[in-house]
């Protein structure tokens, strides 16, 4: 008879339960490491795992790959051709398309058939996608916690 793995008692799991569980932020750091070092010993490639996320939309997974692997390259081509960015702006996808231009992604970064993220908001006519990708470059003074000072003659 086997037992399965949630179902068995290891020494780690007997000091858990002699120490009380640990608090939750070191939980959460624990995991997205663990996620990180799961996905990088299966051999995949964090750009990889960033535009499987960006296509199945899951969020979660592309902020926990964004927060615990700092250098993964968000512009880097996917093997379908498109880049991570470009895959969200041409899927209509604003939130996705906010999380990967605030941690950077470039919105005029080629893809393999020589578009960009930009190009595909004025093609596909996601005018509030539009927007977003211009904030990207052109913060306004509220965005970037700054207040307008007129008094040096300027808005």
């Amino acid at each position: 008879m086997t037992v399965a793995p949630e179902k068995m008692v290891t020494q780690e799991t007997m000091t858990v339960v002699a120490a009380g569980p640990p608090p939750p932020e070191d939980i959460v750091q624990k995991t997205r490491v663990e996620m990180v070092q799961l996905f990088k010993s299966a051999g995949l490639k964090m750009h990889k795992v960033a535009s499987w996320a960006v296509k199945k939309r899951r969020r979660d997974i592309l902020k926990l790959l964004i927060l615990s692997a700092p250098n993964i390259d968000l512009d880097k081509p996917a093997a379908s051709g498109y880049t991570p960015l470009g895959m969200a702006v041409f899927s209509g996808d604003k939130e996705t398309v906010k999380i990967l231009t605030e941690a950077g992604a470039s919105i005029d970064c080629q893809d393999d058939f020589g578009n960009t993220p930009l190009k595909y908001a004025g093609l596909t006519h996601h005018r509030a996608i539009g927007r977003i990708l211009r904030r990207s470059i052109f913060p306004t003074p509220s965005e970037e916690g700054e207040t307008s000072d007129s008094s040096d003659g300027h808005p």
